[in-house]
């Protein structure tokens, strides 16, 4: 009989909390490849302003360049997720940096803006197809109590590579030109690729799915400092079937909604933020450097923010962590409009103040998105995590494109306070829902046990 990869997955070994040499492989070539996925994800923002000057072309002319890239990556990622489901999470993570390191070495040969377009395109699509199963690839190599920070590691690391983009620009373009930066950082991400072949495993877990590859799953385990455990024996039927409709009946519709929409939900958040507070402030007479320097203190507030996830998971658990992170996060978007209600913003240390509440609401945000995106991986059994986390993603890339369109109604407003409890109400859905996914969970559609912990207390 073939165990069903459904209920198969990683347990503690028994070994205490230790890393093992594998494992710390294993992490450290998925840091590297998401830190090179944030640099060349960034390189036409930062090269942008001399590559309009050199083609002679308005900045505003690149305005599907630059939009291009995140519309790939929205397209792709449930893809990406399905690929590794259906391939293996080492193939499908390979495939994906292949694709988006070919495509942004392309772009330094690019010579119009159509050429462009396209280049961008695909390599935001190879960019989607590499977190899905990333994630599932770290979690299913990991004991349960280090999935919490195997997951923030991850999402740690690509806007690590966004600021060294920032970093490299100005020295690599002055010196070589900007085309030269798209080429040494794509080659760099082809190099990352090819050792990632040797270096990445594919997931004992996975590898579970074939009975020829049982002993490999069983070494893979032994070295990564896990046990293997399976609920039941079945016919392997749970690996034949589609990973959609597996991510569809793992749990009740009402309850995988309630997820989704709280993915959605933070990413509007997020989006109504970065997207608006430096148009809503310089509307109120901030002055221009306040103006924008506040997104600065948010984004490098949430690097800390997604460390945060992790040691919270592991203190508390998934779904009191979680709970606990969503809940905060709209308590602190509040607090920072009510801070705005007593001290002025723009002078003396009410500039500290509201600087400091930003921070810890930007902090939340990041947390949040980490923490959700951890509950994801937990949410849906083996034969359709990555698929599950595919699609997760999408509604938030969903809720990311809908907070940019729909937040431009915030300058309406006539308090800085309305702002950031507007997007304390949002985030406070976010919660909602997620103490809904909880609350609807009951007992899984198919007869195989649920991955999420039991927990119920947010």
């Amino acid at each position: 009989m073939v165990p069903s990869i459904a209920s198969m997955d990683a347990s503690d070994s028994g070994d205490g909390g230790r890393w093992t040499a594998l494992q710390v492989r294993l992490m450290a070539t998925v840091m590297l490849i998401n830190v090179i996925d944030g640099i060349d994800y960034q390189l036409l923002a930062v090269s942008l302003s001399t590559i309009a000057r050199e083609w002679n072309e308005p900045a505003e002319a690149f305005r599907i360049a630059m939009t291009a890239g995140f519309f790939g990556a929205a397209l792709s990622t449930p893809i990406g997720g399905w690929l590794g489901d259906r391939i293996g999470r080492k193939r499908a993570i390979i495939l994906g940096v292949l694709l988006f390191s070919t495509f942004t070495t392309s772009m330094g040969l690019c010579r119009t803006i159509p050429q462009l377009i396209i280049a961008r395109f695909i390599s935001g699509f190879g960019l989607g197809i590499c977190l899905p199963p990333m994630l599932a690839l770290v979690v299913e190599t990991a004991r349960p109590r280090q999935r919490g920070t195997v997951v923030s590691l991850t999402m740690l690391s690509s806007p690590l590579g966004i600021a060294l983009a920032g970093l490299l620009a100005p020295v690599i373009i002055p010196a070589y030109g900007w085309r030269m930066l798209f080429v040494i950082c794509g080659s760099a991400a082809i190099g990352i690729g090819l050792i990632a072949m040797a270096a990445l495993i594919e997931s004992p877990v996975w590898l579970l799915r074939s009975a020829s590859n049982h002993s490999r799953a069983k070494a893979l385990a032994q070295s990564l400092g896990i046990a293997l455990s399976s609920s039941r024996q079945g016919d392997g039927e749970a690996s034949r079937r589609s990973p959609i409709r597996a991510v569809f009946t793992a749990a009740r519709p009402l309850s995988l909604f309630a997820l989704f929409a709280a993915m959605f939900s933070i990413y509007v958040t997020m989006s109504i933020v970065l997207s608006w507070l430096p148009a809503f402030l310089a509307m109120r007479q901030f002055p221009l450097q306040l103006s924008s320097t506040v997104i600065s203190a948010w984004s490098v507030a949430g690097i800390a923010g997604t460390l945060l996830a992790g040691l919270a998971i592991t203190l508390l658990g998934m779904a009191r962590g979680v709970g606990y992170i969503l809940f905060g996060t709209a308590l602190a978007l509040v607090l920072t409009g009510a801070v705005t209600t007593f001290v002025d913003p723009r002078v003396g240390t009410g500039v500290t103040v509201f600087f400091a509440f930003v921070a810890l609401s930007g902090m939340g945000v990041s947390a949040t998105i980490t923490a959700l995106f951890a509950a994801a991986t937990e949410a849906f059994p083996t034969d359709a995590r990555a698929t599950g986390v595919g699609i997760i993603s999408l509604s938030g890339k969903i809720g990311g494109i809908a907070g940019a369109a729909l937040g431009s109604f915030t300058l309406t407003f006539t308090a800085i306070s309305s702002f950031f409890w507007t997007a304390g109400a949002v985030a406070l859905l976010a919660w909602i829902m997620f103490a809904l996914h909880l609350a609807s969970r009951g007992t899984p559609r198919v007869s195989e046990p649920s991955n999420l912990e039991s927990q119920r207390s947010i």
